[in-house]
């Protein structure tokens, strides 16, 4: 091949692989994620929204979303109450109260007459696709369905919200206390990898480009 088909070659590959797209990160975590959770009560037979309880050394609420550069969990309504710790594709909810998700605190199931009683989760840098309660997840922690209770429900690809009216589960860390959330994402999350892993694509664009600069040196050193 004469250099300058070698020279052509080079740079048609080196040109393509540079107009790649980069891939899109999938996940809660990364750089500009972040989530603002509502615990959601019946109060007046109307739905209302309550900001989770961020305990600190004095006590605060969340009022603004928080940051989910790493895995972090925060309490919910209060320490003895109900966490969620959020990793790159799960949600977890964990059960600290020994006593039904029920405004009167005894009724179970079908028996709660609560409107709703559950959680909601507003995120931020997020390409959610779908949500799934994870088969790790014990029978009695499992979302609301019956009546006009709606389960878990993907609002959007920055909202969530799961009902766990009349839900019973045992008191962490008993087992069939935690309750799993599977999140699956799209291709446009503009939060940036932890680690950029090369794609195939590029890799053999890569490998293109170098067997081109290679023809280019041999030629050189012919015309020597």
């Amino acid at each position: 091949m004469k250099h300058s088909n070698y020279l052509i070659l080079f740079t048609v590959a080196l040109g393509a692989m540079m107009a790649l797209p980069s891939a899109a990160f999938a996940g809660l975590l990364g750089a500009g994620a972040t989530v603002q959770p509502f615990s959601v009560a019946p109060v007046n037979g109307k739905v209302t929204p309550i900001a989770f309880e961020y305990l600190t050394a004095g006590g605060t609420y969340i009022t603004s979303p928080v940051s989910l550069a790493s895995a972090v969990s925060y309490p919910l309504q209060a320490a003895t109450d109900t966490t969620a710790q959020f990793t790159n594709t799960q949600i977890i909810i964990q059960n600290y109260f020994a006593g039904p998700f029920c405004s009167n605190g005894t009724s179970v199931g079908a028996a709660c007459t609560d409107s709703f009683n559950g959680f909601l989760f507003n995120f931020t840098g997020e390409d959610i696709t779908g949500a799934a309660i994870d088969p790790a997840t014990p029978a009695n922690f499992q979302p609301a369905t019956f009546g006009s209770h709606t389960g878990l429900q993907l609002l959007s690809p920055n909202s969530l919200q799961i009902d766990l009216t009349g839900d019973s589960p045992a008191a962490y860390p008993s087992s069939g206390s935690t309750l799993y959330i599977d999140l699956s994402f799209g291709s446009s999350n503009p939060n940036p990898p932890p680690t950029n892993v090369p794609e195939p694509a590029s890799l053999g664009l890569l490998g293109i480009a170098m067997l081109g600069l290679y023809g280019v040196r041999r030629g050189r050193n012919q015309l020597v």
